[in-house]
């Protein structure tokens, strides 16, 4: 079901993808990269885990530091320990990205006036929070809105949050307004779930801006 989808993930615990070493990358490149983004699931388990939290304390929230909070059940032993392991990442975070389910097993807070209210000021600049049907809630620390939904037939929903956050980078990398940055972010994701496939559903440029001016206008 598309609109209610069920992930399963097949892979031993020891997966490549969990045994990248700090040395893989050079501090320099963690340093000065202008968006530095880390998904909370690579944080579950193994070498991955180690060396992601090691390059957040070496980039020292310099530049912007994204945390999707992208929640994978299977990946964690419990809840209780997926927010322990996430709220450290936090604080070595500026900018925060999830939907209600994320923010509640990461922060235990659902409510996005809340979590911009806890979040926001400290060394947060930006808190993003999908709402699914209801759009995208959007703040930095001078104005928050609510991006209206797109609405498209769903066929797949994989991949719509990798959509989503290419273009939220794109947009933090030339100084977006947060209002810009919400509606193209949101519609990028909104053109990958009306589509089949993941990666080879990602919509160019001139895709998104024909939706945004179609919906907007």
């Amino acid at each position: 079901d598309p609109y209610n989808p069920t992930i399963f993930f097949n892979r031993p615990l020891n997966a490549p993808d969990t045994k990248i070493s700090a040395d893989r990358v050079s501090e320099q490149v963690i340093k000065s990269a202008k968006v530095f983004w880390i998904s909370a699931c690579a944080l579950a388990t193994g070498e991955t885990a180690k060396s992601i939290q090691s390059w957040l304390l070496a980039r020292n929230l310099q530049g912007q530091t994204v945390l999707d909070l992208d929640y994978r059940p299977t990946f964690w032993e419990s809840e209780s320990m997926a927010r322990t392991v996430t709220m450290k990442a936090i604080e070595s975070s500026n900018i925060l990205v999830g939907n209600r389910k994320e923010f509640e097993v990461a922060t235990g807070l659902t409510d996005p006036d809340q979590i911009s209210k806890n979040f926001l000021g400290k060394q947060v600049s930006l808190v993003i929070v999908k709402l699914g049907e209801n759009g995208v809630y959007i703040a930095n620390k001078e104005n928050s809105l609510v991006v209206k939904p797109i609405k498209v037939d769903v066929r797949c929903g994989l991949g719509a949050g990798d959509a989503f956050g290419g273009m939220l980078v794109h947009g933090l990398v030339r100084s977006w307004d947060i209002e810009k940055i919400g509606n193209y972010a949101n519609a990028s994701g909104a053109i990958v779930a009306s589509r089949l496939l993941c990666s080879d559903a990602m919509p160019n440029f001139s895709e998104v801006q024909d939706l945004v001016s179609g919906v907007l206008n």
